[in-house]
């Protein structure tokens, strides 16, 4: 696969000495038996560091056992396992070259190009790491999320082509988790009709690469991955992975959802909550699951709305207007009702 890859190797892997410490203490690229530093672990040994002489990460990598206890308070555990890592330094990165001969790229939190939405949106549960193949600058294009479900139907599909047809007009580039039916359409006719797409893994980065090998090459298409690039699917990591889509769009249309089932719902339902990108659901008299989440709170839009001359902005802004405008009402008509009843 190595050849195949040559026309991406201009983005040649360029990490910080920080992006190496991290790397070396939280990735799976070194063979160890010591279990990497989770992300919690990693915060909590940043604000350490920032309260030592230390201050940077980096200044992990010259340090033997004993200096690191002695220069950071920490157990005696974890002191082991940054001096353990330290010693795996080399093949870490002989692992990074391998991986990027393959086409997979690394870049970290300390990063230019760590997407800055994720930092701001997610704060100390964003990614501490992220695996990539294709232009990351992408993903500072502005994004749509398209969300639906993987058993689809005729009308939804032809919604979704609809939806897509109207983003790339717009030139958006669509986000997505890349599932099976809703996603991958969504996904497939927008590099089918000219548009870019970044596909937000949660598994085997490698497996995907083979086949999207053309719009990664002639810059249509990013994958990128918070997990190890060899890693098999898990669903911690696929929630995860659906928080970080809906961060880093702007806005996530729901193409279709049912109540209280599926990744879809249950994305819609964190995001009222953490509120990472605006909401929108589309209307029909049959997608039951999208009219609830317009009542709790999403943006609804209609098929003849994604066909009007409006842009999707304008669209969003006039439902969203629409919205205030309601809750306004409702709002006085409550203060109206309790004066009436209890003369305040």
């Amino acid at each position: 696969m190595k050849n195949e890859w040559n026309d991406l190797n201009h983005q040649r892997l360029r990490l910080s000495l920080d992006s190496i410490a991290l790397l070396l203490y939280c990735s799976e690229f070194y063979d160890c038996d010591e279990l990497p530093l989770s992300v919690t672990e990693w915060n909590d040994l940043e604000k350490m560091l920032r309260a030592s002489q230390l201050k940077r990460p980096a200044a992990l990598l010259a340090l033997e056992y004993e200096a690191i206890m002695i220069n950071l308070d920490i157990d005696e555990e974890l002191s082991h396992k940054i001096a353990s890592r330290n010693k795996g330094i080399a093949f870490l990165l002989e692992q990074l070259q391998r991986m990027e001969s393959l086409g997979v790229l690394v870049t970290t939190k300390y990063e230019e190009e760590y997407p800055y939405q994720l930092k701001r949106k997610m704060k100390k549960n964003m990614p501490l790491i992220l695996y990539y193949s294709g232009d990351i600058t992408m993903l500072k294009d502005p994004l749509v999320c398209v969300a639906g479900p993987i058993r689809s139907n005729r009308r939804i599909d032809q919604n979704t082509r609809a939806v897509i047809s109207k983003l790339n007009e717009e030139d958006y580039t669509l986000i997505s988790c890349g599932n099976r039916g809703v996603e991958t359409l969504a996904m497939k006719h927008q590099l089918r009709i000219g548009g870019k797409a970044v596909n937000f893994l949660c598994g085997n980065i490698i497996i995907e690469m083979k086949e999207y090998l053309r719009p990664i090459k002639n810059g249509q298409m990013l994958l990128v991955s918070a997990v190890y690039p060899f890693a098999n699917f898990d669903l911690v990591h696929a929630i995860d992975r659906n928080q970080y889509v809906f961060s880093l769009a702007e806005v996530a249309i729901i193409m279709y959802s049912q109540i209280n089932s599926g990744a879809v719902w249950l994305s819609a339902m964190q995001n009222f909550t953490q509120r990472w990108t605006k909401l929108a659901a589309i209307m029909d008299d049959e997608f039951y699951g999208n009219a609830r989440l317009i009542e709790l709170g999403a943006i609804g839009l209609t098929m003849d709305m994604i066909q009007s001359p409006l842009t999707l902005s304008e669209l969003l802004d006039q439902e969203e207007e629409k919205i205030q405008e309601t809750e306004s009402y409702d709002q006085i008509s409550i203060y109206e009702f309790l004066g009436e009843q209890y003369e305040i």
